[in-house]
């Protein structure tokens, strides 16, 4: 059994890498059984809230969303948020994410509590991040100045730290709530900013979101 869990991580891992989410979602989980079963001091190939994290992002790419909201949930229970501030607030934030995908409750709330956990100074890639996700749920809910304010502030961060992959997430927020704001010439600068630099970092999601958008704004223009 000492053998079996760090042998399930593993797995786990190499599912993940060659995006076999429901593998790895599977052996991540067998770990999960595992992990108190073993004596201390077992090596365990990483420790509890990321085992917990991985599980729940294989199960959101399975669309096992609920399982996601359950894992991250669970994930959140092992961390203190006041002395792991920057872990809990990404966690948080994910568990936003799944909230908005599955229409439950809460996830407006929890994308603001993620940028209450994460410091602002000194500026970090983990700031950018939870910012960006808190300027698409504005945007969501058409509260776009505020979009616009927090996503210029998610750039802004994102650039200082060298994130480039995070500017495309808000960089195609921006572009929509610009656009909206009466300035779709803005915005269009924004979402086509999106889509290249998406496009050369190999964001697929986002450069796909850019294109999405980029279609909307020019459609409202033209119509």
């Amino acid at each position: 059994m000492e053998r079996a869990l760090p042998a399930a991580v593993e797995a786990g891992l190499a599912a993940e890498r060659v995006y076999a989410y429901a593998e790895a979602q599977r052996q991540f989980e067998r770990a999960l059984e595992l992990w108190e079963r073993v004596p201390a001091g077992t090596e365990r190939g990483m420790d509890k809230v990321e085992l917990l994290w991985r599980a729940a992002e294989a199960a959101a790419n399975t669309a096992a969303t609920e399982r996601a909201i359950a894992l991250t949930r669970a994930a959140l229970a092992e961390l203190d948020p006041e002395r792991d501030r920057v872990r809990a607030g990404l966690l948080t934030q994910r568990l936003a994410h799944h909230l908005r995908v599955a229409g439950r409750p809460g996830a407006f709330e929890a994308y603001q509590e993620a940028v209450r956990l994460v410091p602002a100074a000194p500026p970090t890639a983990e700031r950018a991040s939870v910012l960006a996700g808190l300027g698409q749920a504005l945007m969501l809910l058409a509260r776009f100045d505020e979009a616009r304010e927090v996503c210029e502030e998610a750039i802004a961060t994102a650039r200082a730290v060298g994130a480039r992959a995070i500017e495309p997430h808000a960089l195609n927020t921006l572009g929509v709530a610009v656009a909206w704001l009466g300035d779709p010439e803005a915005g269009l600068v924004s979402l086509r900013d999106a889509r290249r630099l998406a496009g050369e970092l190999g964001v697929a999601y986002e450069a796909a979101r850019a294109c999405i958008n980029l279609s909307s704004v020019l459609h409202d223009r033209l119509g």
